[in-house]
């Protein structure tokens, strides 16, 4: 232990250490170095909720980002990444990330019974060994809190979805549409007619891939209305293009219906994103099922008794 760190926690750690606890539990690299600044910042297993979500959002969210940053690097993919889209990434991986590591080390504080970092600066010592309350059997049967856990990421994963991913109605320049070149089905932008007017559409429900299956293209059409995805193994996968062709006009006229990027990586992003709201969503649904149909008489009877 370096003894440039402030005097409180030099001397809790020792007491942590006694009690054989992880290291990760005692500090973390970034906390070591705020120590040896100066700042007392509590250990993370005695720290409240809002200072390790603080703390683990701003260095998870930085490493996340980062992460993101070189993948986007490592594909050749800079188009439209700026600061501003680092530090939204950074902010939302965060407050997951964050949310995530302050709610786990409070279940850990509460289930060895350790003071508070409020309750240690007031004078309150730390055992000198771990205490765990006694092991209860869960109430609900295991295929019950396992479908019903399930249930509640799968629901809030697909509200993230869309929410992260909507698809947008108005026009942009990347908007595109499916032609054919050499039988060979391309896309191509729709605000530059040249580069599809004189072309045949694709007017049939097709999939097709080339080298060596990284570039993939997929149609689907209903009556006069198409579905295009395109696949380049980036980051952005899929384009998704949704539009109409008017054939009684010439050349024949398409109306974009809908676009959306990044389906693939937002999948991804909101199944993490929905993992602590299903944590929530799913005590609050487990008390209240217990309470509606696996309440025992005496406890009832009680209640009341007390009232």
């Amino acid at each position: 232990m370096s003894s440039s760190y402030p005097a409180i926690i030099a001397q809790v750690l020792p007491r942590l250490q006694a009690l054989k606890l992880p290291r990760r539990y005692q500090s973390t690299l970034l906390h070591r170095f705020l120590w040896r600044r100066g700042m007392a910042l509590p250990p993370p297993i005695l720290a409240g909720f809002l200072t390790n979500f603080v703390i683990f959002a701003l260095r998870d969210g930085f490493i996340a980002a980062l992460m993101l940053f070189i993948l986007r690097v490592s594909y050749g993919y800079m188009d439209g990444f700026t600061p501003l889209l680092f530090l939204r990434i950074w902010m939302y991986f965060g407050a997951f990330l964050g949310f995530l590591q302050a709610l786990s080390y409070r279940g850990l504080r509460i289930r060895f019974v350790l003071p508070t970092w409020r309750e240690v600066k007031q004078g309150k010592e730390i055992p000198a060994t771990l205490k765990q309350p006694p092991h209860k059997n869960p109430v609900l049967p295991l295929w019950l809190r396992l479908s019903l856990g399930f249930a509640c990421w799968l629901l809030l994963s697909w509200g993230f979805f869309l929410w992260l991913t909507p698809k947008h109605d108005t026009l942009n320049t990347f908007f595109s549409v499916c032609i054919l070149e050499d039988a060979r089905p391309i896309l191509a932008r729709l605000a530059s007619p040249e580069q599809w007017q004189d072309k045949p559409l694709c007017r049939d429900s097709l999939y097709f891939e080339d080298h060596e299956g990284i570039r993939r293209i997929y149609v689907e059409r209903n009556n006069d209305t198409f579905y295009v995805q395109e696949f380049f193994d980036s980051p952005s996968d899929p384009q998704e293009f949704s539009y109409r062709i008017d054939d009684s006009t010439q050349p024949p006229t398409i109306t974009p219906l809908w676009w959306r990027r990044n389906a693939m990586v937002s999948k991804m992003s909101a199944a993490l994103f929905a993992i602590p709201f299903a944590v929530m969503l799913y005590r609050i649904l487990r008390r209240i099922i217990i309470r509606r149909f696996y309440r025992k008489p005496e406890d009832t009877m009680t209640i009341q008794s007390e009232s």
